[in-house]
Protein backbone atom coordinates (compact mmCIF):
# COMPACT_ATOMS: atom_id res chain seq x y z
CA UNK A 1 0.00 0.00 0.00
CA UNK A 2 0.79 3.53 -1.03
CA UNK A 3 1.54 5.70 1.63
CA UNK A 4 -0.06 9.55 1.89
CA UNK A 5 2.44 12.05 3.43
CA UNK A 6 1.53 15.70 4.52
CA UNK A 7 3.09 18.79 5.42
CA UNK A 8 1.03 20.87 8.07
CA UNK A 9 2.83 23.87 7.38
CA UNK A 10 5.90 24.05 5.14
CA UNK A 11 8.74 25.46 6.21
CA UNK A 12 12.49 25.58 5.12
CA UNK A 13 13.06 22.21 6.42
CA UNK A 14 9.86 20.93 5.58
CA UNK A 15 10.70 21.48 2.24
CA UNK A 16 14.00 20.21 2.43
CA UNK A 17 12.65 17.16 3.43
CA UNK A 18 10.38 17.12 1.24
CA UNK A 19 12.84 17.92 -2.01
CA UNK A 20 15.00 14.88 -0.84
CA UNK A 21 12.34 13.01 -0.77
CA UNK A 22 10.71 13.65 -4.11
CA UNK A 23 14.41 13.73 -6.12
CA UNK A 24 15.59 10.07 -4.47
CA UNK A 25 11.90 8.85 -5.41
CA UNK A 26 10.57 7.66 -2.19
CA UNK A 27 7.78 10.08 -2.51
CA UNK A 28 5.33 10.42 -5.77
CA UNK A 29 4.54 13.75 -5.80
CA UNK A 30 0.73 12.53 -6.23
CA UNK A 31 1.03 10.97 -3.03
CA UNK A 32 1.90 14.58 -1.45
CA UNK A 33 -0.06 17.59 0.53
CA UNK A 34 0.75 20.55 2.11
CA UNK A 35 -0.64 23.64 3.42
CA UNK A 36 0.93 26.95 3.37
CA UNK A 37 -0.29 30.46 4.65
CA UNK A 38 0.28 32.53 2.16
CA UNK A 39 -2.36 30.96 -1.34
CA UNK A 40 0.22 32.97 -3.98
CA UNK A 41 3.13 30.94 -2.49
CA UNK A 42 1.16 27.77 -2.39
CA UNK A 43 0.05 27.41 -5.85
CA UNK A 44 3.82 28.30 -7.09
CA UNK A 45 5.23 25.70 -4.98
CA UNK A 46 2.63 23.67 -6.20
CA UNK A 47 3.00 23.99 -9.60
CA UNK A 48 7.07 23.96 -9.09
CA UNK A 49 6.91 20.11 -7.50
CA UNK A 50 3.39 19.14 -8.26
CA UNK A 51 2.07 17.99 -5.34
CA UNK A 52 -1.49 19.00 -4.04
CA UNK A 53 -1.91 22.48 -1.98
CA UNK A 54 -4.37 22.24 0.47
CA UNK A 55 -6.55 22.99 3.12
CA UNK A 56 -5.65 21.69 7.07
CA UNK A 57 -8.83 19.33 7.07
CA UNK A 58 -8.37 18.17 3.22
CA UNK A 59 -4.85 17.35 4.58
CA UNK A 60 -5.73 15.26 7.43
CA UNK A 61 -8.14 13.59 5.67
CA UNK A 62 -5.85 12.12 3.09
CA UNK A 63 -2.89 11.20 4.47
CA UNK A 64 -1.43 8.52 6.43
CA UNK A 65 1.73 10.62 7.43
CA UNK A 66 0.94 14.13 9.08
CA UNK A 67 4.44 16.17 9.39
CA UNK A 68 4.11 19.56 11.33
CA UNK A 69 6.50 21.45 9.80
CA UNK A 70 5.13 25.22 11.35
CA UNK A 71 6.92 26.73 14.34
CA UNK A 72 6.81 25.65 17.66
CA UNK A 73 5.09 28.23 19.35
CA UNK A 74 2.10 27.82 16.71
CA UNK A 75 0.93 24.58 17.60
CA UNK A 76 -1.96 25.48 19.23
CA UNK A 77 -3.04 27.74 16.55
CA UNK A 78 -2.10 25.40 13.71
CA UNK A 79 -4.30 22.30 14.98
CA UNK A 80 -7.07 24.13 16.78
CA UNK A 81 -9.47 23.15 14.65
CA UNK A 82 -8.26 19.31 14.04
CA UNK A 83 -7.62 17.71 17.50
CA UNK A 84 -7.50 14.68 18.30
CA UNK A 85 -5.38 14.30 15.78
CA UNK A 86 -7.24 11.01 14.77
CA UNK A 87 -5.08 7.33 14.91
CA UNK A 88 -5.13 6.23 11.62
CA UNK A 89 -2.16 9.02 11.51
CA UNK A 90 1.21 8.70 12.25
CA UNK A 91 2.58 12.47 13.58
CA UNK A 92 6.10 13.57 12.56
CA UNK A 93 6.87 16.71 14.39
CA UNK A 94 9.94 18.74 13.68
CA UNK A 95 9.11 20.75 16.24
CA UNK A 96 12.72 21.65 18.69
CA UNK A 97 11.60 21.55 22.22
CA UNK A 98 8.08 19.85 21.66
CA UNK A 99 7.94 15.96 23.73
CA UNK A 100 6.00 13.68 22.60
CA UNK A 101 4.02 14.13 26.03
CA UNK A 102 2.91 17.22 25.15
CA UNK A 103 1.91 16.40 21.18
CA UNK A 104 0.16 13.31 22.88
CA UNK A 105 -2.16 15.92 24.01
CA UNK A 106 -3.47 17.14 20.71
CA UNK A 107 -3.98 13.36 19.70
CA UNK A 108 -6.31 10.85 20.18
CA UNK A 109 -4.42 8.04 23.15
CA UNK A 110 -3.18 5.70 20.54
CA UNK A 111 -2.50 8.34 17.54
CA UNK A 112 1.31 6.94 16.92
CA UNK A 113 3.79 10.08 17.39
CA UNK A 114 7.58 10.63 15.81
CA UNK A 115 9.71 13.33 17.63
CA UNK A 116 12.55 14.63 14.86
CA UNK A 117 15.20 16.43 15.38
CA UNK A 118 16.98 17.48 12.00
CA UNK A 119 19.28 19.77 11.12
CA UNK A 120 20.10 22.26 8.59
CA UNK A 121 22.80 20.71 6.59
CA UNK A 122 19.48 18.28 5.46
CA UNK A 123 18.90 21.45 2.89
CA UNK A 124 21.79 19.78 0.67
CA UNK A 125 20.69 16.17 1.65
CA UNK A 126 23.42 16.01 4.19
CA UNK A 127 21.69 16.66 7.55
CA UNK A 128 21.61 13.95 10.73
CA UNK A 129 17.78 13.84 12.11
CA UNK A 130 17.77 12.02 15.33
CA UNK A 131 13.93 10.72 16.34
CA UNK A 132 12.17 8.54 18.39
CA UNK A 133 8.73 7.14 18.62
CA UNK A 134 6.00 6.11 20.83
CA UNK A 135 4.71 2.41 21.12
CA UNK A 136 2.03 3.31 19.22
CA UNK A 137 3.08 3.81 15.92
CA UNK A 138 2.18 1.53 12.76
CA UNK A 139 5.37 -0.51 11.72
CA UNK A 140 5.22 0.10 8.18
CA UNK A 141 4.37 3.94 9.12
CA UNK A 142 7.50 3.77 10.88
CA UNK A 143 9.65 1.65 8.34
CA UNK A 144 8.42 4.64 5.66
CA UNK A 145 9.22 7.30 7.88
CA UNK A 146 12.55 6.30 8.52
CA UNK A 147 13.21 5.78 4.81
CA UNK A 148 11.91 9.20 4.07
CA UNK A 149 14.00 11.04 7.08
CA UNK A 150 17.13 9.03 5.62
CA UNK A 151 16.57 10.74 1.91
CA UNK A 152 18.24 14.23 3.26
CA UNK A 153 21.19 12.82 5.01
CA UNK A 154 21.20 9.82 7.88
CA UNK A 155 18.66 8.85 10.60
CA UNK A 156 19.67 7.71 13.85
CA UNK A 157 16.72 6.37 16.66
CA UNK A 158 17.64 7.09 20.10
CA UNK A 159 15.60 7.61 23.70
CA UNK A 160 13.26 10.63 23.82
CA UNK A 161 15.04 11.61 27.46
CA UNK A 162 17.82 11.74 25.07
CA UNK A 163 16.77 14.51 22.69
CA UNK A 164 17.90 17.71 24.97
CA UNK A 165 21.05 16.57 24.47
CA UNK A 166 20.91 15.50 20.74
CA UNK A 167 19.47 18.95 20.11
CA UNK A 168 22.68 20.78 21.41
CA UNK A 169 24.50 18.36 19.43
CA UNK A 170 23.23 18.13 16.22
CA UNK A 171 20.35 20.84 16.29
CA UNK A 172 22.42 23.52 17.33
CA UNK A 173 25.96 21.99 16.35
CA UNK A 174 26.06 23.22 12.95
CA UNK A 175 26.05 27.19 14.39
CA UNK A 176 29.09 25.97 16.81
CA UNK A 177 31.00 24.66 14.52
CA UNK A 178 30.06 27.95 12.30
CA UNK A 179 31.53 29.90 15.29
CA UNK A 180 34.32 28.41 14.91
CA UNK A 181 35.05 28.45 11.25
CA UNK A 182 34.04 32.37 11.72
CA UNK A 183 36.97 32.55 14.28
CA UNK A 184 39.51 30.19 12.52
CA UNK A 185 38.85 32.89 9.32
CA UNK A 186 38.73 35.85 11.34
CA UNK A 187 42.00 35.51 12.36
CA UNK A 188 43.66 33.88 8.93
CA UNK A 189 42.47 37.64 7.47
CA UNK A 190 44.23 39.33 11.00
CA UNK A 191 47.24 37.65 9.58
CA UNK A 192 46.97 38.77 5.97
CA UNK A 193 44.97 36.55 4.18
CA UNK A 194 42.42 37.15 2.16
CA UNK A 195 38.91 37.10 2.69
CA UNK A 196 38.39 34.53 0.01
CA UNK A 197 41.66 32.34 1.26
CA UNK A 198 40.94 32.37 4.39
CA UNK A 199 37.56 31.28 4.16
CA UNK A 200 38.34 28.75 1.55
CA UNK A 201 41.50 26.84 4.06
CA UNK A 202 39.12 27.09 6.33
CA UNK A 203 36.11 25.62 5.04
CA UNK A 204 37.91 22.60 2.54
CA UNK A 205 39.22 21.94 6.63
CA UNK A 206 36.41 21.55 8.34
CA UNK A 207 35.03 19.31 5.70
CA UNK A 208 38.03 17.01 5.15
CA UNK A 209 38.10 16.91 8.83
CA UNK A 210 34.63 15.94 9.25
CA UNK A 211 35.04 12.89 6.30
CA UNK A 212 38.27 11.66 8.35
CA UNK A 213 35.60 11.47 11.37
CA UNK A 214 33.32 9.57 9.45
CA UNK A 215 35.49 7.35 7.58
CA UNK A 216 38.10 6.38 9.81
CA UNK A 217 37.79 4.13 12.59
CA UNK A 218 40.48 6.47 15.10
CA UNK A 219 38.77 8.05 17.85
CA UNK A 220 39.37 11.95 18.23
CA UNK A 221 41.92 11.87 20.04
CA UNK A 222 44.34 9.17 17.66
CA UNK A 223 42.96 11.61 15.23
CA UNK A 224 44.36 14.20 17.32
CA UNK A 225 47.66 12.76 17.63
CA UNK A 226 47.94 11.73 13.55
CA UNK A 227 48.11 15.89 13.06
CA UNK A 228 50.33 17.05 16.08
CA UNK A 229 54.04 16.11 15.70
CA UNK A 230 56.21 16.75 19.36
CA UNK A 231 57.55 20.33 19.35
CA UNK A 232 55.57 21.38 16.10
CA UNK A 233 52.92 24.13 14.73
CA UNK A 234 49.86 21.89 15.66
CA UNK A 235 51.68 21.02 19.33
CA UNK A 236 51.92 24.59 19.95
CA UNK A 237 48.29 25.33 18.97
CA UNK A 238 46.68 22.29 21.32
CA UNK A 239 48.77 23.70 24.18
CA UNK A 240 47.10 26.99 24.37
CA UNK A 241 43.94 25.09 23.34
CA UNK A 242 44.73 23.55 26.82
CA UNK A 243 46.14 26.66 28.62
CA UNK A 244 42.70 28.70 27.76
CA UNK A 245 40.47 25.65 28.87
CA UNK A 246 38.51 25.84 25.55
CA UNK A 247 37.45 22.12 26.20
CA UNK A 248 35.41 23.48 29.17
CA UNK A 249 33.76 26.35 27.56
CA UNK A 250 32.99 24.11 24.70
CA UNK A 251 31.01 21.99 26.78
CA UNK A 252 29.42 24.54 28.42
CA UNK A 253 28.17 25.44 24.94
CA UNK A 254 26.51 22.40 24.86
CA UNK A 255 25.27 22.32 28.01
CA UNK A 256 23.74 25.73 27.52
CA UNK A 257 21.76 24.40 24.57
CA UNK A 258 20.60 20.94 26.15
CA UNK A 259 20.04 23.03 29.39
CA UNK A 260 17.77 25.41 27.34
CA UNK A 261 16.12 22.65 25.21
CA UNK A 262 15.24 21.24 28.37
CA UNK A 263 13.49 23.71 29.98
CA UNK A 264 11.69 24.50 26.63
CA UNK A 265 10.22 21.10 26.77
CA UNK A 266 9.32 21.19 30.73
CA UNK A 267 7.43 24.54 30.15
CA UNK A 268 5.36 23.12 27.22
CA UNK A 269 4.42 19.86 29.23
CA UNK A 270 3.46 22.04 32.54
CA UNK A 271 1.46 24.84 30.16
Amino acid sequence: MTLKIGFLGFGSMAQALCKGALSSGILSATDVFFTQRNAETGNAVSQELGIHFVETAELINAVDILVLGFKPQQLDEALASSIPLPNSLTVVSLLAGTSTTTLQTYCEATTGIVRTMPNTPALLNAGITAFCTTPSVKPNHLNFIQTFLSSVGEAQQVEEDDMDIVTALSGSGPAFFYSIARDMIREGEAQGLSSDVARKLVQETLIGAGKMLQNSSSSPESLISDVASPGGTTEAGLTEYDTQNISDSLQSVIKAAANRSRTLRQEKESS
